[in-house]
């Protein structure tokens, strides 16, 4: 059940064209992540989030993965 989650938003994530919702679906991909101790493959998504939120100019977003992928750096 745990991958589902995983499975759904990777799949909305690659048919999304809109930029604040691709940043929206990255940051739970990440966090979904962090939940179940995948810690490379958040840092991989909060990597992608960062870059998209700066190009967009989102501040917050991107405080917001820097945090994320901070937690999953010390947890693993």
């Amino acid at each position: 059940a745990q991958n589902m989650s995983i499975d759904s938003l990777l799949i909305r994530y690659k048919k999304e064209r809109v930029d604040t919702v691709k940043i929206n679906l990255l940051y739970n991909l990440s966090w979904e992540y962090q939940r179940t101790s995948m810690f490379d493959s958040c840092i991989k998504y909060a990597r992608i989030g960062i870059d998209l939120a700066k190009k967009v100019d989102k501040e917050q977003q991107t405080a917001r993965f820097y945090n994320c992928m901070g937690v999953a750096y010390k947890n693993r």
